[in-house]
């Protein structure tokens, strides 16, 4: 599929070329503005955003490394399409990384960086309020990368956010995974509360239970668009 004939993105100036193009491309796909399968095609991008070709190449290979592209010889650049084992995959690792972190932090926490996390669940609550997706998207993200990070351990994190660029390519869906938005931010306060009173064995059951339902509710969703219904194991 060919980016279509409308507009959709603007000129940019000369200050870090690269990566304004790079930032255009990254949030026309996390917000859903281009679709999975979609060819980005450069002169088409070099043209609205009012650049050479050359930048928007170098972007394109860029977005490649991080997941949210993939290029097909003598066919082209096109908009990455997650599959099954792809969803399975990101959130099996996510789990582990996330069971490691929450191990790694809690007994580092100070109380400001617990009453942080407390913070960005209430700004998931007011995005919910508002039916804000991507910013409730962008919170519940901040909310797990904090965690990473404060476990200090810089091949961990290295890991979770070249794993979070994609996961992005599908948290768009968010709000239709839930009937009620409060619900998804309902599943944070949990880790919370276990996170607060300093139970490390208990922040990692629940953080690992709060992904796994994640995981589940993003797969559910796909099989239901596909029309896949998985075959129930023989007992």
């Amino acid at each position: 599929m060919a980016i279509e004939a409308k507009t959709i993105f603007k000129p940019i100036d000369e200050k870090s070329l690269k990566d304004r193009v790079v930032m255009n491309i990254r949030q026309a796909i996390a917000t859903g503005i281009m679709k999975p399968g979609d060819r980005l095609v450069e002169a088409d991008i070099a043209t609205q955003m009012d650049v050479s070709r050359a930048p928007v190449r170098e972007a394109i290979r860029l977005l490649e490394q991080e997941g949210f592209v993939m290029s097909i010889p003598r066919k082209g650049s096109f908009v990455i399409e997650l599959d099954r084992q792809d969803i399975e995959e990101i959130y099996s690792l996510r789990t582990a990384l996330e069971s490691l972190a929450v191990r790694l932090a809690v007994p580092r926490m100070a109380p400001a960086d617990i009453d942080e996390l407390e913070a960005l669940v209430d700004e998931m609550r007011q995005a919910a309020d508002e039916k804000d997706v991507p910013q409730l998207v962008e919170s519940d993200l901040a909310f797990h990368e904090r965690i990473v990070s404060l476990a200090s351990h810089g091949r961990l994190l290295e890991t979770w956010l070249r794993m979070s660029t994609q996961l992005r390519l599908f948290f768009a869906i968010k709000d239709q995974l839930y009937d009620n938005l409060r619900d998804m931010v309902d599943t944070h306060h949990p880790i919370l509360t276990a996170v607060r009173a300093g139970d490390v064995e208990l922040a990692q059951q629940t953080i690992s239970e709060h992904i796994v339902s994640a995981g589940e509710l993003v797969l559910a969703h796909l099989d239901e668009e596909t029309g896949n219904i998985p075959t129930p194991e023989t007992p």
